[in-house]
């Protein structure tokens, strides 16, 4: 057997530093594989009898749907391929497993990985004393394994338990919190203004988003002034809080009897509907909105051409449940000549008119309305429902920058990380429900802090939101004292944005990217979950971690991981 020092491959790019392909009877220890933007470990063709211990694979780049850690997809149906102490962090997904086989992963660790800590197609993975955590930036919440329902599991640390590494911030953990919906239903305005004393004490840098299109809206203008000069960050949050994905408006049908074909149509904002020796039944209307501040004709919103169609008494109209009653008119897609003497006819909404109307109308009603609102406009996505699409409608709107969408794009590669461009037009958006609700407070505090370590890691930054009847003060608190505790940096919608756009701009795009200031560290830190945690079946061949520091030096069980938790007080000395 062959041994060497140190190793350092220089491959191109696209490459794997460790080919194993077709290859019998190897073992490979005490390797550490960076910076690479496709595979760490491959292991393919008819491979099999194979050890792979004590290393690390980080690779860091960000690069669609590779780099990953241990890429293990060899022909046939291999039984005895075995990874021990190993750690898998910053990549695409750290362990991938492919094909048809059995596998042993024993002893690892899979930390802040773009996607899934690990994935397994094959359904044949064995894994145990193992680590998954803070994995998946493309949503707040972890999601550390994809699996096979065959897949076995035994002896792992339970999800969100954190990882308390010697060092994990790169970047500031930029995190902000809002307050959705005052101006769209009672309850939301007074239940926020009864948490703010708590939250200046606090030093909580709050937005609240606010709903401009209901007569709910026009009372609590004061009430929003007062947020303002308070120095509260007052966002944009459409008019009607109406859903672009819910695009069904109302069906239609002429019921009365004076008339034998009565058509609608729909075109340049204008709804015409013709029934010949039926005056009741004949529509000629102008849907367009006036301006903000001025006389509403009765028919500029949703709500309204419905109860003036049903005043008539001679249609039937049915509104789906999901559309908003402050939703403009005018934003009704085009339709027909359609004839709705027989059956009813489904209106529906056009979505960039739509987009258009709730972006652009509810900053004009708070211009119009409120004063002292910063120069760099934000907007809040209703429901986390944003798209390409409507970014250039924002842009073209004056918003400088939006808390968007729930889950990151573009899909399905979670690639939008802060080293090489993040959207300033998409700050991803996480909802306290449900993923934050009917949990202990120890579940709870663990999810906050999972947030905090992969925003850490890869400068992502996170817009957390919820609602009046989502929280009880006591868990805000716990919340705000958790993300402080944790490292997070927590900043205003508005701050984050103007931060954002201080970096440097990707040339072309509403990406914005900025340097790292920090360097993470993985090795274990005191109270660690996986000191003395692992198991030592694999045997005394692979007890030496991948510094060469005895697994059992400082203590009588193995770590999980690559790497051996040595003292503050030692040193990492062999």
């Amino acid at each position: 057997m062959t041994y060497y020092g140190a190793v350092n491959p220089i491959i191109l790019s696209g490459q794997s530093l460790i080919n194993i392909n077709g290859v019998n009877n190897i073992e490979i220890q005490h390797i550490m594989l960076d910076w690479y933007d496709a595979y760490g470990v491959q292991v393919q063709g008819a491979s099999d009898h194979i050890w792979l211990a004590n290393m690390v694979a980080d690779s860091q780049v960000p690069n669609g749907a590779v780099p990953i850690g241990f890429y293990v997809h060899p022909s046939g149906t291999p039984s005895d391929i075995h990874i021990y102490n190993t750690d898998s962090n910053r990549n695409y997904s750290g362990y991938y497993f492919d094909g048809s086989g059995t596998y042993e992963l024993t002893n690892c660790r899979a930390f802040a990985n773009r996607t899934y800590g690990l994935v397994d197609n094959s359904g044949g993975v064995n894994y145990s004393y193992c680590h998954f955590y803070a994995n998946n930036l493309a949503t707040g919440i972890s999601t550390d394994a994809l699996v096979q329902a065959t897949t076995q599991a035994s002896n792992n640390i339970p999800a969100d338990t954190p990882a308390k590494v010697r060092n994990f911030r790169q970047y500031p953990a930029r995190i902000t919190l809002t307050f959705d919906d005052p101006g769209l239903l009672d309850g939301p305005a007074e239940y926020i203004q009864g948490l703010l004393p708590m939250l200046q004490a606090k030093g909580v840098p709050l937005s609240i988003a606010v709903v401009t299109g209901y007569d709910l809206s026009n009372q609590l203008i004061a009430t929003f002034q007062s947020w303002i000069n308070a120095g509260w960050d007052v966002n944009c949050h459409s008019v009607s809080h109406q859903y672009f994905t819910f695009p069904n408006a109302f069906t239609i049908q002429y019921t009365g009897t004076a008339s034998s074909s009565v058509v609608l149509t729909i075109a340049n904002k204008q709804m015409t509907i013709t029934a010949p020796g039926d005056p009741a039944a004949q529509v000629n209307w102008d849907l367009t909105a006036p301006a903000p501040g001025q006389t509403s004709s009765g028919l500029d919103t949703l709500s309204g051409v419905v109860a003036t169609l049903l005043q008539r008494g001679v249609f039937a109209v049915t509104v789906d449940p999901n559309m908003k009653g402050a939703v403009k008119s005018e934003d009704l897609a085009d339709a027909g000549p359609q004839d709705i003497t027989n059956t009813p006819y489904l209106l529906e909404m056009d979505k960039t008119r739509l987009m258009t109307d709730e972006l652009g109308w509810s900053m004009a009603w708070m211009n119009a309305n409120l004063t002292g609102l910063p120069a760099n406009r934000v907007y809040v996505y209703p429901g986390s429902h944003e798209d390409t699409s409507t970014e250039a409608i924002a842009v073209a709107a004056g918003y400088a920058g939006a808390r968007g969408s729930g889950t990151m794009q573009p899909s399905p590669y979670a690639d939008t990380v802060l080293a090489d461009g993040y959207d300033v037009q998409n700050i991803l958006s996480q909802g306290i429900a449900p993923a934050f609700q009917n949990l202990s407070d120890q579940n709870f505090v663990n999810r906050f802090r999972a947030m905090v370590f992969k925003s850490a890691l890869w400068g992502v930054p996170f817009g957390i939101f919820w609602h009046w009847n989502e929280l009880t003060p006591y868990q805000v608190a716990l919340m705000i004292d958790t993300l402080k505790l944790s490292g997070a940096t927590l900043m205003s919608n508005t701050q984050l944005v103007n931060y954002l756009l201080s970096t440097k701009q990707n040339a072309g795009t509403t990406n914005y990217s900025d340097s790292a200031t920090g360097a993470a560290d993985f090795r274990p830190g005191p109270g660690s979950p996986d000191i003395d945690a692992g198991s030592t079946s694999p045997g005394d061949e692979y007890k030496y971690d991948i510094m060469g520091v005895d697994q059992t030096k400082f203590g009588t069980k193995w770590e999980i991981g690559a790497y051996a938790y040595v003292p503050e007080s030692v040193g990492h000395a062999k």
